[in-house]
């Protein structure tokens, strides 16, 4: 059996609304954590399984989907076998389209 591990650095480099914070007004200010997206790939000779962690509060459905046909498409691993998921903090960045949209109502909001 093999395995494979991989960290890459996803802390945005400019000022983000930060996720599951709607009442506040302005962008972050700096940065306290650094964020990652991790990856562990587990191969037993016949079969690959791929999970990936990003350090963010949420992500939507076709986001992984489309993650999982390019990763099928350039690797050859089975979409059903790569499991993509977030840690649901709230000290990363807004990365789901419904939430942005709230936030967008709360900044307009005089």
């Amino acid at each position: 059996m093999k395995y494979s591990f991989a960290k890459e650095l996803i802390t945005p480099g400019w000022p983000t609304r930060m996720s599951g914070f709607a009442s506040r007004t302005s962008k972050s200010e700096g940065v306290y954590d650094d964020l990652y997206a991790r990856t562990l790939m587990i191969d037993d000779g016949d079969r690959r399984i791929l999970i990936i962690t990003l350090d963010i509060c949420m992500i939507e459905r076709g986001f992984v989907n489309g993650v999982k046909a390019i990763i099928e498409e350039r690797f050859g691993i089975n979409g059903k076998d790569i499991l993509v998921h977030t840690v649901h903090t709230h000290a990363g960045p807004v990365s789901s389209l419904a939430y942005r949209e709230s936030c967008r109502e709360v900044m307009m909001t005089p």
